[in-house]
């Protein structure tokens, strides 16, 4: 499937606009996208077998969008989110997203402007009442658990959106719960804001978190400042289903509870 969505696009990267023309082949003509990545792959590799890379490449087609993307990185998702953020222009929306999703909304830019007008930080999935013993937006960990458990909507009536995952060989689409919907976490693999509203409230990524962990900081943060997070319907796929359990989570989750306690966020 994976094969499939990469198969007949060449390995060009696009030109990197300095704004957002009026119009475009899809008749946009609201704020400038800019688009945050990392990957480990270098930037030929990125452009022509990363999933992200090839999505980019297909909306450009219809409307530059700007991209600062880290090749061959070695920091942590909040060090590069960061110093692309204070790079950014002021009227920009800011969209961090990881280089093993693929953008198949085509009207990207309209989802993103119709969402953030409803909302302050978007995503495509979450979780409007994680509990306290939550380790994920959609995952818990209850004491004398060995591993992390799934919420599923019938237990918590919180879940929202929907996210198409990727397998080598099937996909698995996962509809979580009804959006758009206020929530109080977000999915990580795609988030996006106003440049001017983070900085206005002077919101960035906590470095002590390399890459678990960063999302739900991240949120919890813009919901201490009083901003509305939400889901809205954007369609993505992703080639991960995330990975638990490991040196590098479990010292992540250290941190987290460090920083927030075991303690559930509040709308």
């Amino acid at each position: 499937m994976i094969s499939k969505w990469l198969a007949g696009f060449g390995g060009k990267p696009p030109v990197a606009a300095t704004t957002t023309p009026a119009g475009g082949a899809i008749g946009y003509t609201g704020p400038g996208i800019h688009v945050v990545s990392a990957t480990r792959l270098t930037e030929t590799a990125f452009w022509g077998d990363s999933l992200l890379g090839v999505s980019l490449r297909r909306i450009d087609s219809l409307v530059p969008i700007k991209h600062s993307i880290a090749f061959q990185n070695r920091a942590g998702l909040p060090a590069v989110y960061n110093a692309a953020l204070a790079a950014m222009g002021q009227d920009d929306i800011a969209v961090f997203v990881h280089d093993d999703v693929a953008i198949y909304d085509f009207h990207l830019p309209h989802r993103l402007a119709e969402g953030l007008q409803a909302f302050d930080v978007i995503g495509p999935a979450g979780h409007a009442a994680p509990l306290a013993d939550h380790c994920g937006w959609l995952h818990r960990l209850p004491a004398g658990a060995e591993k992390p458990v799934a919420e599923d909507e019938d237990s918590t009536h919180g879940l929202s959106g929907c996210v198409n995952h990727l397998m080598a060989d099937r996909e698995l689409l996962s509809r979580y719960g009804p959006s758009p919907r206020r929530t109080a976490l977000l999915d990580g693999l795609f988030l996006a804001a106003p440049v001017a509203t983070l900085r206005r409230h002077e919101i960035r990524f906590d470095e002590r978190f390399d890459f678990h962990f960063y999302d739900l900081d991240f949120c919890r943060s813009c919901l201490d400042h009083g901003l509305r997070l939400g889901t809205w319907p954007i369609a993505l796929g992703h080639a991960s289903t995330g990975g638990f359990d490991s040196p590098a989570w479990n010292s992540g989750l250290a941190a987290y509870r460090a920083k927030w306690g075991i303690t559930a966020p509040g709308l």
